[in-house]
């Protein structure tokens, strides 16, 4: 639970025990009363997890496929020791990706580029 998801919580619990008004609250969290009631019949509904993000500790519909990232960094390192592809930089390595062996995979995609990601064998986490 983040942070901000922790200081709602606090909020509502306080809005719970009736120590302040949904209005304060409101004004406190920088939501509006509404949102505030919603926030609350979800937390009795379901307890304090209902303030988590619906999305959290879901893969991303965006994310490459193992497979794909696995078959890229295998292509680059045998372009690279062929010294097809020794001076290529993150973005030229990508588009030789996609028109010679039609894998798209984004350079953005990756958090230092694809030159870190395409040269290093991939952990499972973190990528």
């Amino acid at each position: 639970m983040s942070t901000k998801e922790r200081d709602r919580l606090k909020v509502l619990h306080e809005v719970k025990k009736r120590h302040i008004t949904q209005k304060q609250a409101g004004v406190e969290l920088g939501l509006s009363v509404r949102w505030v009631r919603k926030l609350l019949v979800r937390l009795r509904a379901r307890g304090d997890a209902a303030l988590r993000h619906g999305l959290c500790g879901r893969r991303s519909n965006r994310k490459t496929p193992e497979a794909v990232k696995r078959r890229a960094v295998e292509l680059y390192r045998q372009k690279k020791q062929a010294k097809l592809w020794h001076d290529y930089g993150p973005t030229l390595a990508v588009e030789e990706l996609a028109e010679q062996h039609g894998i798209t995979i984004s350079r953005e995609a990756h958090p230092k580029g694809s030159a870190y990601c395409l040269s290093r064998p991939t952990s499972g986490h973190g990528s």
